[in-house]
Parts: structure tokens; C-alpha cells; sequence
């Protein structure tokens, strides 16, 4: 993690989700240096340990339920 930024890793985001029961888990707000298929690695280990999270892309829509 980058300190100063106020963010934390999607690792510690999934603990949280994991704790708080959540079913979808949506990541959000990348480090811009990071590119696509960077992005898409994220997206593959996400989706090993919460299979119903998504990493966030320009123009995706979410219909909330």
C-alpha cells in the first residue's frame, strides 16, 4: 500500500467483506499507474478468495438490488 493515500489494499477490503457477511464485494478507486492487465490479475485472485467480487472498469454499470 501507498502510505499517504488513505486506501487500503483489496486484500484488506475482502477481510472486511468477508467479516461484514457481505455478497458482492466491488473493487474501486485503483492506483492509476496500475494498467489493465495488471487490473486483470487483481480480478483473478479477487475471484479466488471472493468469488463474487468484480475490480471496477471505466463505464461498468451495477444494478443494486
Amino acid at each position: 500500500p501507498k502510505i499517504g493515500w488513505g486506501h487500503s489494499t483489496w486484500q484488506v477490503g475482502v477481510e472486511i467483506a468477508k467479516k461484514a457477511g457481505v455478497k458482492q464485494v466491488v473493487m474501486f478507486q485503483h492506483d492509476p499507474s496500475h494498467h489493465d492487465n495488471l487490473l486483470d490479475e487483481v480480478q483473478v485472485a479477487l475471484q479466488s478468495v471472493f468469488p463474487n467480487g468484480l475490480v471496477a472498469k471505466e463505464g461498468m454499470t451495477i444494478p443494486i438490488l
